[in-house]
């Protein structure tokens, strides 16, 4: 297929993505500053989809549900939920501390997309909680659209840009992030590999146009029968 093809495809499912029967979620993780909300912002622009979530949002919402004392791991950010156990034998506080978050969170996005399952809404979904193996959805579930994707910045200077890059015009402390930036990466180093022990697509986010022809390219390969037929 030539790139005119591939492209007019793409505008074609634009166009119809609303009018399909089955509810198309996309899900971009990643870890903080690897620019997931600004490549989601993008994806649903070009797909036409309203419905945008961050896992962040929901963690908010299932911590004003479950109080610290009962859930701490869910009331401490991604990077700093190590500090929330309280077990000396457990070696990797930070991976294990954020692998109980995310499949607390895991369960908030369950919830989230059997709701826009009933309604027939399409969604994007994007957060560092969005791990293979710790989000439990039917994938093969005919009545829906299953799209993963992690992205990643291998270059760790790029990395420690961007963090200060995306706090301009938010209440983000962008120092907080970077004095965290080793924790950050070895957070992204764990998601990689429950990526690609998950066979989801892994991609390095030098270039926001790139990786957006990227995820497109692939949603037309799948929906395109949905559209030809």
């Amino acid at each position: 297929m030539t790139r005119a093809q591939i492209w007019w495809l793409i505008s074609r499912i634009s166009r119809h993505i609303a009018q399909y029967e089955r509810p198309v979620v996309i899900m971009v993780g990643g870890a903080a500053g690897v620019g997931k909300s600004a490549l989601a912002a993008e994806l649903a622009r070009r797909f036409g989809i309203d419905q945008v979530i961050g896992t962040d949002t929901i963690r908010e919402i299932m911590r004003y549900m479950v109080p610290r004392d009962l859930m701490p791991v869910l009331h401490e950010s991604s990077f700093m939920a190590g500090k929330s156990l309280k077990n000396p034998y457990i070696k990797n506080k930070l991976i294990y501390a954020f692998g109980q978050q995310a499949s607390l969170v895991g369960e908030g996005v369950r919830a989230y997309v059997e709701r826009g399952k009933k309604e027939g809404v399409n969604t994007i979904i994007n957060g560092v909680h969005l791990v293979p193996g710790h989000v439990h959805l039917n994938f093969d579930d005919p009545s829906m659209f299953y799209f993963h994707y992690i992205i990643y910045l291998s270059d760790e200077e790029e990395h420690r840009q961007r963090l200060h890059l995306r706090a301009e015009g938010s209440l983000r402390d962008p120092d907080r992030y970077i004095q965290h930036l080793n924790a950050i990466r070895r957070i992204q180093e764990y998601m990689r590999d429950m990526a690609e022990q998950a066979n989801v697509l892994v991609i390095d986010n030098v270039d926001l146009e790139s990786t957006v022809k990227m995820i497109m390219n692939d949603v037309t390969n799948a929906l395109e029968t949905e559209v030809v037929s």
